[in-house]
């Protein structure tokens, strides 16, 4: 079985009116919505990858944040039909940039709050990592707010 190593940076950003999160999801040309990410190349870390991946896909410079790092694993068919086993493992990301540039491998982009994000993605473990990373960055969120507070 082939493995492939992949990296991704799961975007986000405040909406300017609402102070609410929305995340980019992706669709992509085989017709399902997903995250960015893409194959890390030569000797890249995996956080240089996410960071160039998400460049090529977007046009969005989007440096990830410290203290997370998650990985997910599947299967899939490649183009001989040969089995893969992938891992991705995502970082995040926030931009205060909304305006995207896509590839051309994908079909269109949308910011999505978290519960139309949620229903959008197309994997269930997409579904998952994404309630991670709400989790986390709301967590993160109340921490810095607390210290500001004191």
């Amino acid at each position: 079985m082939k493995k492939e190593q992949s990296a991704g940076i799961v975007v986000y950003q405040r909406n300017k009116e609402t102070g609410k999160l929305e995340y980019l999801l992706l669709h992509y040309l085989g017709g399902h919505w997903d995250l960015p990410k893409g194959k890390v190349e030569g000797n890249e870390s995996l956080e240089e990858a996410a960071v160039r991946e998400v460049w090529e896909e977007t046009g969005l410079r989007v440096a990830p944040i410290a203290g997370f790092s998650e990985s997910i694993s599947y299967c899939y068919r490649g183009p001989q039909k040969e089995l893969v086993d992938k891992s991705v493992t995502f970082f995040i990301g926030e931009t205060t940039e909304s305006k995207i540039k896509l590839s051309e491998e994908h079909l269109a982009f949308e910011w999505l709050e978290i519960g139309q994000a949620l229903r959008r993605l197309t994997y269930n473990n997409a579904r998952h990592l994404l309630s991670m990373v709400n989790q986390f960055i709301h967590a993160r969120d109340e921490a810095l707010n607390s210290l500001e507070q004191k």
